[in-house]
């Protein structure tokens, strides 16, 4: 069942399986590197491209999901990190041996000193005074 933020009813706030994998919840029903239930969009390969065209060394993806852009950035030896809400996709990531972790957008400031941050995503469910100033 989703949760409901009381501020905002229509936010979703749960992150968790039924959200990106259960076949018939609403959500991604799916959430794969391949595809991603948004018409195949991936963007992991443009931000990769826009950190190499820019020489950034290092980024931080803010509602990192499973861990996808940070492997793709780690591919390109940029040193990432990504950092999510759901405990559910982050476990998935660190499975996988990405350095994903649990934190809020909302609490950015406390993140890893990087030269780009990629929300890609996220900034829907969060209101402009809620994020760090």
């Amino acid at each position: 069942m989703t949760e409901v933020n009381p501020a905002n009813p229509v936010r979703r706030t749960d992150f968790e399986y039924s959200y990106f994998d259960d076949p018939d919840a609403t959500g991604y029903q799916g959430y794969a590197k391949d595809h991603n239930g948004d018409d195949n969009y991936l963007p992991w390969t443009g931000a990769r491209e826009f950190c190499v065209a820019n020489n950034v060394t290092s980024a931080a993806d803010w509602g990192c999901a499973k861990g996808y852009l940070v492997e793709e950035l780690l591919a390109a030896d940029i040193d990432a990190i990504g950092y999510d809400v759901s405990e559910y996709a982050v476990a998935i990531a660190k499975e996988n041996g990405l350095p994903c972790s649990i934190r809020d957008l909302r609490e950015a400031g406390g993140g890893r000193r990087v030269e780009a941050s990629f929300v890609l995503g996220s900034l829907m469910y969060v209101d402009e005074d809620e994020l760090p100033g």
